[in-house]
């Protein structure tokens, strides 16, 4: 899904770039800063996009796939993946944390530098900026998190439907998932929304709001689309299981 800002024209074309491994999730700090993780055959990939290239990066040799990636700046990022694993970015180099988990991880979100919370097969776990520890906030074995504060945070993706959230603020955030669902919360209640469609909300697919109702937009494939994330309104990143970088333009 894409979300307009009032006022700025919406993403208009969307721009290809094919690569050679799986990518998982998408995060950035600016249109020429943007870090994508996944896998291929050889284990975990991190390539990074400046503006022009997305080149690849050199991560430490860990077990599996990475699932997730997030940060604060372009100092600060975390990614996530199997066996527990949890790679740091401080501008210069990954590397590896003691995350004291040995299940999957395949969500990370940050408030901030010291308040990072993973999600997975062990439920929650919390980074304070020197340790992670385990956090009694998120139940289950979620598949993602998401939040505007750590005292608002969404978990889920795990035996509902719900397959990925986004929000403005505490009042305004977006779930979407199975069957062209779409709810929203305005920091009370959540309600479904009219999405147009039936489709499972990740093949090909991709709907935009204009802050009034949601209208398809033609993506240029017919592929399973699996993370997005934007910077604004005119620069937006897609990434699929098939190595395909979606970059919306205005």
């Amino acid at each position: 899904l894409t979300i307009s800002v009032p006022g700025l024209p919406p993403v208009r074309s969307w721009i290809p770039t094919q690569l050679e491994f799986v990518l998982t999730d998408v995060w950035g700090v600016s249109p020429d800063d943007v870090f994508a993780v996944g896998g291929g055959v050889w284990g975990h990939e991190i390539v990074h996009f400046d503006g022009t290239t997305w080149n690849p990066m050199d991560p430490p040799v860990m077990e599996g796939w990475l699932w997730s990636v997030w940060g604060t700046s372009r100092t600060d990022v975390f990614a996530v993946g199997e066996a527990g694993t949890i790679l740091h970015y401080d501008g210069v180099s990954w590397s590896a944390m003691d995350s004291e988990v040995s299940g999957y991880l395949t969500g990370v979100w940050a408030a901030a530098p010291d308040a990072v919370v993973a999600v997975g097969a062990d439920g929650g776990i919390l980074y304070d900026g020197e340790m992670w520890d385990s956090m009694t906030e998120v139940e289950g074995n979620p598949w993602w998190v998401w939040g505007t504060s750590m005292e608002n945070l969404h978990s889920g993706g795990r035996g509902d439907v719900t397959r990925g959230v986004w929000g403005s603020s505490p009042s305004d955030v977006f779930a979407v998932g199975k069957f062209g669902r779409i709810r929203h919360f305005d920091g009370t209640t959540w309600t479904e929304m009219e999405s147009g469609t039936d489709k499972f909300l990740e093949g090909g697919t991709i709907l935009h709001y204009d802050g009034a109702s949601w209208s398809p937009m033609e993506s240029g494939t017919e592929i399973e689309l699996w993370e997005i994330w934007g910077i604004s309104s005119g620069d937006v990143f897609v990434v699929s299981r098939h190595g395909l970088v979606l970059r919306g333009v205005r």
